[in-house]
């Protein structure tokens, strides 16, 4: 099994308590969504050059792909 690590998410407060209400296991739910975050970027990148690519469409701290497709023109 692999090790686990303790990390911190910020959730508005609504969302937390409704799912905590229906039951779901907040860290289950979270790994679950990254995975098949993960598998759907490899997927859509497998045939590119992911280093050039991820370079010129993702910025700041978090992983969102400005243009998961590579479709539009790069920034400068």
């Amino acid at each position: 099994m692999t090790e686990r690590v303790v990390t911190s998410i910020n959730i508005d407060e609504p969302t937390l308590r409704k799912a905590k209400s229906l039951g779901l296991n907040i860290s289950k739910v979270t790994e679950n969504a990254l995975k098949i975050a993960v598998s759907n970027l490899e997927n859509t990148y497998k045939d590119i050059d992911k280093e050039k690519h991820f370079k010129n469409r993702v910025r700041g701290r978090g992983f969102e792909p400005l243009d998961p497709y590579g479709t539009a023109p790069s920034r400068p």
